[in-house]
């Protein structure tokens, strides 16, 4: 037996040597086998094993693209506006119920950033009749999951688990979207999570610039620069979590989805449960599309004076979803930085330049308008040569598009990866439902494939000629500034230096900037002019006595001018009653009423009450403050700081500037001789933000007014027409709250 085993491996060995004759043992080389010593023979170079390509695994043909093949789908409207969707798979017994909300980030209060996350991490802390720690139990003892995920545009409740879970996480979806109950004592943890985010965007320099980043790009006034402060969060309070739910979780526009295992009788088991969700459409305001910067490259410089290496993001405005170029857009990102190791960007900057371990570009898309930016990290000493590269590729893809190598490489991937993206029915109904929710519908997830495979060269570059934008960028810069600042000099690139501890918001940087610059000289002087005013325009025993205003006239904005009766009462009592005159024969007039109760706003509209948003409360007693009826002596309270005003373009003009405590800075200039009000500036983050010109001043009792303002800002004006204005006349509060104290009745 052992004699056949050693035959085996024997022949085994034999078969498995190479044809060739052994080496010569170590030390024999140039030996004979008599031993006389020979010349060494030159070594042939070695033959290369992957010289026949035969042997080699090919890459296979791409796939030819093709309209993705939907499973059957079922929608389910409710009375109450819910739309209901569900993809079915009986494959796996697993199911997952998920509620799409069309409300976010996008909807918080300029004052209360952070609102819409605060609100929907708090549904889960308690419902009607359970607390936070029952329904963690209650959902995880039969192995379900809950998560929750606010978003920017929209937010998700999901609950998955085996199908035996479902009526349970329909039922707990249900709850927390209609039956929170926002307990006091469960805040503090949200709300010191939220805290923690702000803390840790300062720690984290990638975050930090992208921070900055948008700020710089959308500014204060848009939803997306608008920074997480922990000011903010500490001023969200139980109220407004309230408020905040009730206005924006509604069931008219979400979408309830259903997938995996999902027993059959849907409706029956959906409409017993949401059709109890009180019924409503969340409003949005309209959102000012984010406009491309002006020609150059500026930069914010964020010293963090511990970093070996300089993070940044650069970039600027890019297209909105619903844009035509967005498809071709994604074929040039794809080869310019947003296909890894392939890209332009990694081949240029890194593997070439040797700058970065990584760099990566991208194309955001909101509902109103999207942002295109660059991201990376290089040595200090290697910003400015960073950023040269990084500008030279921006060029290069529009003078250089895209190849057909470089397209085709891009279609293949994206088109062969993209069914994986489904590889679940909950991918997929997610999927479905957010181009729902975004009014895009099923086509434009099914039809991915065809859409990227028919963009031609010609339609790409232009593309790339038409929203890549390298001679108008924004740079955030988050380095050692102590290196950076000297090689951005050196290079002669213009920037604005700060340190990482600086708020993130410009607007705040420039108010605390411009007022803690305001001498106890300067507040002398500026203190005296306003006397000089005050005194020339009626006198400040004159203008105390004004407590109560009424003012008649029009407004003229487009073309449908209105009437306008406004009543006020000092300090933050006010009714702005308007009337549309309709141009069309048989069109009744349109009336609007805002009313200002103290703290508190509403909106009349056809005679139905609305509580304002705190965002139009706070412009509302904004307006009342400004007017000129009371705001000298606004001005003249303690907090406020004033100083002549030190604005070039107001360089010889007689002007003043205020700085309102908790509100926008504003600028007044004054005629020379008369020192009546002739313009007001008022400021936002990236300076003059509106423009107010007064005119037609007359005597009311003691007083001059203005009786002609005329509003400008960018290119839309608005002209204010005051026909009558009567000061102290007999009006009181029920005047100013006539129809919402009606309704608080009923």
């Amino acid at each position: 037996m052992k004699h056949i085993i050693f035959c085996v491996l024997l022949t085994t060995l034999t078969a498995c040597s190479p044809p060739s004759k052994l080496p010569p043992p170590k030390g024999a080389e140039g030996a004979s086998s008599h031993g006389v010593l020979k010349k060494k023979a030159p070594e042939s170079p070695a033959p290369d094993p992957w010289a026949d390509e035969s042997l080699l695994i090919k890459q296979p043909p791409a796939a030819p693209a093709e309209a993705f093949k939907l499973p059957p789908i079922q929608r389910h409207p409710l009375k109450n506006g819910l739309s209901v969707l569900v993809v079915r798979d009986p494959t796996l017994p697993l199911v997952n119920v998920k509620l799409l909300i069309k409300s976010g980030a996008v909807d918080d209060p300029a004052h209360k950033v952070g609102l819409s996350d605060f609100t929907m991490k708090m549904l889960r802390q308690g419902v009607r009749g359970r607390s936070a720690d029952e329904i963690s139990a209650r959902v995880e003892a039969p192995g379900a999951s809950l998560h929750i995920s606010p978003g920017h545009e929209s937010s998700t409740i999901s609950c998955s688990g085996r199908s035996k879970t479902f009526d349970l996480c329909l039922q707990t979806v249900f709850e927390l979207v209609a039956r929170p109950t926002f307990p006091l004592n469960e805040m503090k943890e949200v709300r010191d999570s939220l805290l923690g985010q702000v803390k840790q965007a300062r720690d984290d320099p990638g975050q930090l610039a992208a921070l900055h980043f948008y700020n710089m790009l959308y500014g204060d006034d848009h939803p997306a620069g608008r920074p997480l402060t922990a000011k903010s969060v500490e001023s969200i309070t139980r109220g407004d979590l309230k408020r905040f739910h009730a206005r924006h979780l509604l069931p008219t526009g979400s979408i309830l989805v259903l997938s995996g295992d999902v027993p059959t009788n849907i409706s029956k088991r959906v409409g017993a449960r949401f059709s109890n969700w009180r019924r409503g459409r969340a409003t949005r305001r309209v959102i000012a599309p984010v406009k491309n910067p002006r020609p150059g490259l500026r930069v914010l410089l964020v010293d963090k004076s511990d970093l070996t290496q300089s993070f940044f993001m650069l970039g600027h405005a890019g297209v909105n979803i619903s844009n035509p170029a967005r498809d071709p857009l994604r074929l040039v990102n794809y080869v310019l930085g947003g296909g890894g190791f392939s890209s332009r960007l990694m081949k240029e900057v890194r593997s070439k330049g040797g700058k970065t371990y990584g760099i990566s570009s991208a194309f955001y898309a909101h509902q109103a308008d999207g942002v295109f930016r660059v991201r990376s990290s290089t040595r200090n000493t290697e910003i400015i040569r960073t950023l040269e590269l990084v500008r030279a590729e921006l060029r290069k893809i529009r003078a250089k598009p895209p190849t057909k190598g470089e397209i085709k490489a891009a279609k293949g991937k994206m088109v062969g990866s993209y069914p994986i993206r489904f590889k679940t029915a909950s991918q997929l109904a997610a999927s479905l439902a957010l181009a729902q929710l975004r009014g895009l519908g099923d086509r434009y997830v099914t039809e991915f494939p065809l859409r990227i495979e028919r963009q031609g060269v010609k339609e790409i570059a232009a593309a790339a000629r038409a929203y890549v934008k390298p001679n108008r960028l924004l740079c955030a810069i988050v380095g050692k500034a102590s290196v950076v600042a000297p090689l951005l000099e050196a290079a002669k690139i213009p920037f604005t230096q700060i340190s990482y501890l600086a708020p993130i918001s410009a607007l705040e940087r420039t108010m605390a900037r411009r007022a803690a610059k305001i001498s106890p000289a300067e507040q002398r002087m500026g203190r005296k002019l306003l006397d000089r005013v005050v005194k020339a325009n009626g006198g400040d025993r004159a203008f105390s006595k004004l407590q109560r205003l009424r003012l008649q006239g029009t407004l003229k904005r487009g073309i449908v001018p209105a009437n306008y009766t406004l009543l006020l009462i000092a300090p933050d009592q006010a009714r702005l009653d308007f009337e549309l005159a309709m141009n069309k024969p048989g069109m009744p007039k349109l009336r609007l009423i805002q009313v200002l109760a103290g703290k508190k706003g509403f909106n009349l509209i056809t005679g139905s009450p609305h509580a304002m948003s705190a965002q139009q409360v706070s412009a509302l007693r904004s307006m009342v403050w400004r007017r000129p009826a009371f705001l000298f002596r606004h001005a003249a309270a303690r907090e406020v700081r004033l100083r002549p005003s030190k604005e070039t373009a107001l360089k010889g003009k007689l002007a003043l500037d205020v700085y309102p405590k908790d509100a926008e800075p504003l600028t007044l200039v004054f005629a020379p001789k008369t020192l009546r009000l002739i313009e007001m500036r008022r400021r936002g983050a990236g300076g003059i933000s509106r423009i107010t010109s007064y005119s037609d001043h007359r005597k009311v009792g003691h007083v001059w007014l203005p009786h002609h303002a005329e509003t400008q800002s960018g290119k839309k004006v608005q002209t204010w027409i005051i026909e009558k204005i009567e000061i102290n006349p007999k009006i009181t509060s029920a005047d100013i709250t006539r129809g919402v104290a009606d309704q608080k009745r009923n």
